[in-house]
């Protein structure tokens, strides 16, 4: 069992009471850690995609439209974070579509990422 209180603002707070099953025995500490792991990541998978791609404001929604470009944000933004230069996602971004050479070395880092 997992209890959680969230504020947001002058908002009064909320409690949601969640129950997991889990195959392994682990303390709550533990599982408490592994827990906010994977939410940790996941909260930031999405936090990207929103803010770099601007997913919330896509309104494609007739046939495969919308998962195929949620698969084509995820490997672009996939293949932003596997390119080794230091600057931010949104600097590669914008890199990218501006210089046809930087798109071509972001496509070929991650080609020669597969093969190591």
């Amino acid at each position: 069992m997992c209890a959680r209180e969230r504020q947001v603002g002058k908002e009064a707070a909320t409690t949601e009471v969640s129950y997991f099953i889990g195959s392994k025995v682990m303390s709550a500490r533990s599982y408490a850690k592994v827990l906010r792991n994977h939410w940790g990541i996941e909260n930031n998978l999405h936090w990207q995609l929103d803010v770099s791609f601007g997913e919330d404001q896509n309104r494609v929604s007739k046939r495969n439209g919308a998962e195929n470009l949620a698969l084509l944000r995820k490997l672009a933004l996939m293949m932003l974070k596997r390119h080794p230069g230091k600057q931010s996602l949104a600097v590669k971004q914008f890199q990218a579509a501006l210089d046809p050479q930087f798109l071509e070395e972001v496509l070929l880092a991650n080609a020669n990422a597969d093969k190591i």
